[in-house]
């Protein structure tokens, strides 16, 4: 029987909770961590923003337990699943890395709101130039039923701090270039931060303008004391912010 020490979980979600009002982020930690109803209750209790899936399939189990802002850290191309998120009466995101991809999404008609996504060399998605970047921006935008959300990014698989900070560097940059040429509406977010860097994704993307809101990912924080992030966590580089 897999058990939870509640004082434990309260103790990270709230943790969590303060970390990211204390630097005006808005948090949608990734659920497929545990897709637990009750820890997902408590992190929007503590202050979350919505919260992050995988799959279409997870956010239809997330729309089933009532959470009504998802973002699904992924590029949806499968028609039925676009023309379920196209009538969902939720705010639920995407993301796109390729014009190819967006033109699927275009071909279904109804609303869908969509992140452009950068990858880096390796990475499992994303486009992987500034170039290719602008182009994916510049086929939402020319979409008559995409809603342009922002930029995307994951810089959890890179293995040091340099690599995650020039990442995030570009990342800055790319978002810097679509703002300039009138590409980035209104009200976009950027959207990072894995369980494992998170605090250089707070300290690089504090480039960007102030009017853009950071959205941060991680998802391990609830139940991450033992294992893989015992040593790979930002609060053990940054302990004043949090046990």
């Amino acid at each position: 029987m897999l058990t939870l020490r509640k004082a434990a979980a309260e103790a990270n979600i709230a943790t969590m909770a303060a970390y990211c009002a204390r630097h005006d982020l808005d948090f949608a930690p990734h659920a497929k961590t545990t897709m637990a109803p009750g820890l997902l209750a408590a992190q929007f209790a503590a202050g979350a923003w919505g919260m992050t899936v995988a799959t279409p399939n997870q956010a239809l189990v997330l729309r089933r337990l009532g959470v009504d802002r998802i973002q699904i850290a992924n590029e949806v191309l499968d028609p039925t699943a676009l023309r379920w998120l196209a009538n969902e009466d939720a705010e639920i995101y995407f993301q796109a890395d390729s014009v190819a991809g967006v033109e699927v999404a275009r071909g279904v008609g109804g609303r869908l709101r969509v992140f452009a996504e950068l990858g880096h060399a390796g990475g499992r998605t994303g486009v992987r130039t500034l170039d290719e970047l602008d182009e994916v921006a510049r086929a939402i935008n020319d979409a008559d039923n995409l809603e342009f959300a922002g930029v995307t990014a994951y810089e959890g698989q890179l293995a040091d701090q340099p690599a995650v900070d020039d990442f995030l560097d570009l990342l800055v940059a790319g978002v810097s270039r679509l703002r300039a040429a009138g590409l980035l509406p209104p009200g976009a977010r950027v959207s990072a931060g894995g369980s494992a860097w998170f605090d250089r994704v707070v300290a690089r993307l504090a480039a960007l303008p102030r009017d853009i809101r950071l959205i941060l990912r991680s998802g391990a924080s609830v139940t991450h004391d033992d294992g893989f992030y015992a040593d790979r966590t930002p609060f053990r580089r940054v302990p004043q912010e949090g046990p």
